[in-house]
């Protein structure tokens, strides 16, 4: 909710219409996540108010765009306004669920006291009515305003039914007052309501009425060039005097042009972001406009030029007027019909090229302005900072010629175009010092003359490095002080990247100024070329290795990345856009500390950059968010916070699309879940064989707890498509081990149906088949088929002679039926043996083998146990302890701790079958 107020905040101050609508939808995104998990929360009426706002402002732009079609597309505004029209119904529903539920929040609190003693400090309960009541007149007065509005989407002003509505409009807004001025001093609610009633009567054809109230609201506004503190109230003062100045020009346009342009040039500070002056603005121009008409020869002239110069001041404001006066000011360029030559006066070339500019036409602006410039000599104007800052104007609009050339790859044609813009005389001697516009264009020239240096070949590379050196060093100094000279540097330091001289690099970034706007960017690029020093170090062999400067490279990897992300935090507001760099830095900090095993550190780190992804909802995942992931989920597994893990691994499941590389991710968390259900079933196995109950108790939740994570896992991934062969058989595999048979068993007939309809598939398939079908085998073992299960394992072997996945399904499938018919324990301990002996003289162990030497001694002491005679029964258990023991001699850790543990239980039966502790 905080995340929505703040992108609304951020929306409100955007630089064009585009940033603003896409701050205004990232704000409904979050406002809508709110609602759809936080249904009871205490801020929901606030939430749905705010909802019910955006639905509002959306029906006001389609009611804006069907007013510009009168007239030219009746079938157009006819469907835009019936699209208003539903959405001010939507509208005015979220208002009624606000309404609903705050009268339900006051009915709930004890009666208000009937007297109350004004000096005592209010309670807790007469604070929260207060507010609840606050919030419910603003609802009121909200509804009110959606009925003004759909009024507005009736063509015909006497319809029945759009009369009936501004009547309910104007009841519910004098309600309001009246009900607001009977507490004392009125709210700001109270005074909306009273300038709303106003515009209801003025819409209701009651002029005079509405001219009252219009005058009753601006009593207590600011005459003018009255000096007053900002008291919050201007918007609503200067949305007023909008809708007063509106009557005058329907009764007198000649009285409203001079009284609105004074009020205009009177409040141009103070009020000029304000809707009410952009709409005095558009009226004037309109007038303006309309006077041109009219007039000829240099009174025309000027009324254009006045009238286009407010237009492209207000086409850089965003307001609901903006989309009319960007609209009008074209009309008004197609009806002056001038080209730059028949331009008289050096303010109408200015109108006109600061229109250029706002239409994106740089040739033409750049025209328009030297023709300014040209006019300003030529007719001796006066006003020299005027003048000045037309000449930076036009060097913008050259700076913008510029960068197009850059874009479209003439490099070298950009670097000269630069040339007229720093220089302020022909002669290339004088630097326009105090020029943003300057300084921007030499660091585009550096740009370029990196990329000229890169594409160089191995002939051209010195003097494009000379030409290269030089353009940095005149922006670093001629702009020392401007982010523009850290540009320079930095591309100075990506040459020598490119040329494999990473300290050399590093150094130039180090020497970024602190307190520069480029410093996190600068530190993010010393940092991760630290990083780059720190792991060619760590990956040379071990013997060449040089510990000290593993750990100096990598403290200054941290250092830097850090430095620079610690000032970022600072120059960036609250709710405002983060740069591409950020999640880069904050990511390759949290890998570092991840690599030297801080998993805490780098947690931390992971946190919010996953928090960042949630909130965003990416349409496709790039390598640094699978990292983000990938990395979460192996530092909260680290720290044995499971609960996390599972949570980021789950996230990353409803987030990311059907995708390999986001799938291995998945499929390695799965595994290391893997590795802590080993460990679980190992502490499950010791506690019990310990007769520790407790213990064992908690042991046995914690190894539930971890099956059922890892069982939602497998499962979900079960589901997915683009997952790779081994991925398949590894969550098949898993679902087994965890008893979810099943589930296993559609995924192994999955991979056998996908092999016989796949050739290609097939054929990456074939070594991982044997091991699918032994699997598939194991469940009808699991399901007590002993005889249909040996049967289908012979086939498999007689077609696998060399594979040891059936061979070891075989001695299960033997064992197992010897728990029901004890005679085969032989046939059991004979296969086991068998395989032991094969599996022996290799010197690397496959997990198999320690399975092997567990079943060999695990059907010896129960081949003893049931045996009467002692005699055998002491041999079985002595050849089982020999067995167990000879393995963990030769390997400890065996093939993982689960195993470790039952190897121990195992043995300590066999010992105490033979009388010994």
């Amino acid at each position: 909710l905080e995340m929505s107020r703040s992108l609304q905040a951020a929306a409100a101050d955007a630089y064009d219409a585009r940033e603003y609508e896409r701050l205004t939808a990232q704000s409904r995104k979050h406002l809508e996540k709110f609602i759809g998990e936080h249904p009871d929360h205490p801020e929901i009426a606030s939430a749905m108010i705010s909802w019910g706002e955006y639905l509002g402002q959306r029906a006001l732009e389609r009611l804006g765009a069907a007013r510009r079609a009168a007239g030219k597309d009746e079938e157009s505004r006819t469907k835009l306004l019936a699209e208003a029209r539903e959405e001010l119904k939507q509208s005015q529903a979220r208002f009624v669920q606000a309404k609903t539920y705050l009268e339900k929040r006051l009915s709930e609190l004890p009666p208000a006291p009937k007297l109350r003693n004004r000096t005592a400090p209010a309670d807790g309960n007469a604070r929260l009515r207060a507010e609840l009541e606050a919030d419910l007149l603003e609802v009121r007065f909200q509804s009110a305003l959606v009925d003004y509005y759909t009024a507005q989407t009736y063509s015909d002003p006497k319809d029945q039914q759009r009369v009936e509505i501004l009547r309910r409009a104007a009841k519910g807004f004098d309600d309001i007052f009246q009900q607001d001025r009977v507490g004392g001093e009125l709210s700001l609610t109270g005074l909306h309501a009273h300038l709303w009633h106003g515009k209801t009567a003025e819409e209701m054809g009651n002029l005079q009425l509405a001219a009252d109230i219009y005058d009753e609201v601006l009593v207590n506004a600011a005459e003018p060039g009255e000096r007053r503190a900002a008291t919050g109230l201007e918007p609503l003062f200067s949305q007023v005097e909008y809708f007063r100045m509106l009557i005058i020009a329907k009764q007198n346009p000649d009285e409203f042009l001079a009284e609105a342009a004074e009020w205009l040039d009177q409040n141009n500070r103070r009020l000029r972001q304000t809707e009410g002056y952009q709409g005095i603005a558009l009226e004037v121009a309109k007038t303006l406009f309309d006077k041109s008409r009219k007039a000829s020869g240099p009174e025309k002239a000027r009324a254009q030029a006045d009238a286009l110069r407010i237009l492209t001041d207000m086409s850089k404001i965003h307001s609901p007027h903006q989309q009319d006066a960007m609209l009008l000011r074209r009309e008004l360029l197609a009806a002056s019909g001038k080209t730059e030559l028949e331009i008289g006066s050096f303010e109408e070339a200015v109108a006109m090229a600061d229109a250029a500019v706002a239409e994106s036409q740089w040739e033409r602006a750049r025209n328009l302005y030297e023709k300014a410039l040209a006019l300003a000599e030529e007719t001796k104007v006066a006003d020299e900072p005027r003048v000045a800052a037309v000449a930076e104007a036009l060097a913008g609009a050259e700076f913008m010629l510029a960068r197009e050339l850059f874009n479209e790859g003439k490099l070298r044609e950009c670097i000269e175009a630069v040339s007229s813009i720093v220089y302020a005389d022909q002669d290339r001697k004088v630097v326009r010092r105090q020029s943003n516009a300057a300084s921007q264009a030499a660091a585009l020239a550096v740009q370029a003359a990196l990329n000229l240096y890169v594409n160089a070949s191995q002939a051209e590379k010195p003097e494009a490095l000379r030409r290269l050196t030089s353009l940095a060093e005149f922006t670093e100094s001629n702009w020392p002080d401007n982010p523009e000279a850290d540009d320079a540097r930095m591309f100075r330091g990506q040459a020598k990247l490119f040329d494999d001289e990473v300290q050399e690099a590093i150094d130039i970034f180090e020497r970024v100024n602190p307190k520069s706007i480029r410093y996190p960017q600068a530190m993010y690029y010393a940092g991760q070329n630290y990083a780059r020093l720190y792991l060619v170090e760590k990956n040379k062999p071990e013997d060449q290795q040089d510990e000290a400067l593993i750990d100096a490279y990598r403290g200054k990897a941290v250092e830097r990345l850090a430095a620079g992300l610690e000032v970022l935090s600072k120059q960036v507001e609250p709710g405002s856009p983060l740069p591409e760099f950020f999640l880069d830095s904050q990511l390759l900090l949290a890998q570092i500390h991840a690599d030297a095993g801080n998993h805490q550190e780098a947690a931390e780190l992971y946190r919010p950059l996953i928090d960042i992804v949630k909130a965003d909802k990416p349409k496709e995942f790039d390598r640094a968010t699978i990292g983000i992931f990938l990395g979460g989920v192996r530092a909260y597994a680290a720290l044995g916070e499971f609960d996390k893990a599972g949570e980021t691994a789950r996230l990353l499941i409803e987030l990311g699309p059907d995708a390999q590389p986001i799938n291995d991710v998945l499929v390695g968390f799965a595994s290391l879940l893997d590795v802590e259900r080993k460990k679980a079933v190992a502490a499950v196995t010791e506690l019990e064989s310990a007769a520790a109950k407790d213990a064992a108790e908690e042991a046995k939740r914690r190894l539930a707890s971890i099956n059922e994570l890892l069982g939602d896992i497998l499962l979900k991934l079960a589901e997915r498509k683009e997952v790779s062969l081994w991925g398949m058989v590894f969550i098949a595999d898993g679902l087994n081990t965890i008893g979810k048979t099943a589930e296993a068993s559609r995924l192994y007939q999955s991979i056998i149906e996908r092999a016989e309809s796949d050739p290609e598939f097939a054929a990456a398939a074939q070594k991982a088949m044997t091991r699918v079908r032994a699997q598939l085998i194991g469940l009808l073992r699991k399901d007590g088929k002993f005889s249909e299960a040996l049967e289908q394992v012979d086939q498999l072997i007689r077609e696998n002679p060399r594979a040891l996945e059936p061979l070891m399904e075989k001695g299960r499938i033997i064992e197992a039926w010897a728990e029901i018919e004890p005679g085969r324990y032989g046939d059991a301990v004979a296969h086991w043996v068998m395989l032991r002996n094969r599996l022996q003289p290799m010197r690397n162990k496959p997990d198999e083998y320690y399975e092997v030497m567990y079943n060999v001694a695990a059907c010896l002491v129960r081949e003893g146990e049931l045996s009467d005679d002692h005699a055998t029964k002491l041999d079985r258990a002595k050849k089982a302890e020999q067995v167990l023991k000879a393995a963990l001699v030769l390997s400890p850790k065996l093939n993982g701790p689960d195993t470790v543990a039952q190897y121990k239980v195992l043995l300590n039966k066999a010992i105490a079958m033979q009388g010994r502790e």
